[in-house]
């Protein structure tokens, strides 16, 4: 049985499955660090507030990356 799966709805996932296990880990790898600095260089309330919409859509990509 061989099966092609065109999305895993996980962005990390879809990612890798899209441009390949090298250039989709090197991505997955960037984001997750331009995250991690823009949530330590958070100064003011509107700053955090702004960072947890992005985790908040950033989970929904986790479970559910929207495709249609």
């Amino acid at each position: 049985m061989h099966t092609v799966f065109s999305h895993s709805h996980n962005l990390f996932l879809d990612l890798v499955l899209w441009c390949g296990i090298p250039f989709g880990l090197f991505v997955s790898l960037y984001l997750i660090r331009w995250f991690w600095l823009r949530l330590r260089a958070v100064r003011c309330a509107e700053d955090a507030v702004l960072m947890l919409f992005l985790l908040v859509v950033g989970n929904h990509a986790m479970l559910e990356l929207p495709l249609h």
